[in-house]
């Protein structure tokens, strides 16, 4: 059901220019992240359309898999992986976060963005763990309770507060939360980035405008930020 839901959500799927500016934001919080890291070999997991995964190839010189549930998605990352020539470098493969078809201490940085990231799903952190080496880290996102899903979209705040309460995806409310998460599967929580502060408004505006704002909004940081992602320690 998981994989059939995916693979109707890229049939639909449009990239607009805010989402632009989002997997840009993305990529650049990863690659702070893994700054002084040795990072060798990268899982990007629920790749989606292959974007962050191709963003990061030009950020570091690790080989990168990109795994995603969806055929559909799959099949375009392909295409885009190929289109611009990093072939050799970035690999689609298809992959379950309950079920990662690789073998222990594969990888030494996991990455997942996408809000709704597949690491984040109750559970899913156990099959993260194993396929990071001793001492590798990972990094993945969550939506976070701001000014803008709370006082200006007020749905989209009182949907994250079910989804908390029911546990219907992994939304804790705040680091002490994602650390208490985590770290039964050997995963310590080491750094906390808020991002995503401009204003949700499609192509209204420049993917580069957005990036603008975002400049700026990280000076307020939290308050506004949509998205935090975190970075965690494979100990063991």
């Amino acid at each position: 059901h998981e994989a059939s839901f995916w693979d109707q959500f890229w049939t639909r799927s449009s990239v607009d220019n805010a989402r632009r500016a989002t997997l840009t934001i993305s990529a650049d919080v990863a690659a702070t992240l893994l700054r002084g890291e040795s990072v060798k070999r990268i899982l990007d997991l629920g790749c989606g359309l292959g974007e962050v995964a191709m963003l990061m190839a030009e950020r570091t010189n690790a080989e990168i898999v990109a795994a995603d549930v969806s055929d559909n998605a799959l099949t375009q990352a392909h295409e885009a992986i190929a289109s611009a020539d990093l072939s050799r470098r970035v690999f689609p493969v298809r992959a379950d976060c309950y079920r990662l078809g690789f073998g222990d201490a594969s990888f030494d940085a996991v990455m997942s963005f996408g809000y709704a990231s597949a690491a984040s799903y109750e559970g899913a952190e156990y099959e993260v763990a194993r396929v990071l080496r001793p001492g590798g880290v990972a990094i993945v996102d969550f939506r976070n309770l701001s000014v803008y899903n709370t006082l200006l979209d007020p749905r989209a705040g009182w949907k994250i507060w079910r989804r908390y309460a029911h546990r219907d995806k992994v939304y804790h409310l705040g680091p002490i939360g994602l650390a208490e998460h985590f770290r039964p599967a050997g995963l310590l929580l080491e750094n906390v980035r808020y991002f995503n502060t401009y204003p949700p408004m499609g192509n209204r505006l420049q993917t580069e405008h957005y990036l603008r704002i975002e400049r700026f909004g990280q000076r307020i940081g939290r308050a506004l930020a949509r998205v935090l992602a975190v970075k965690l320690r494979r100990i063991g």
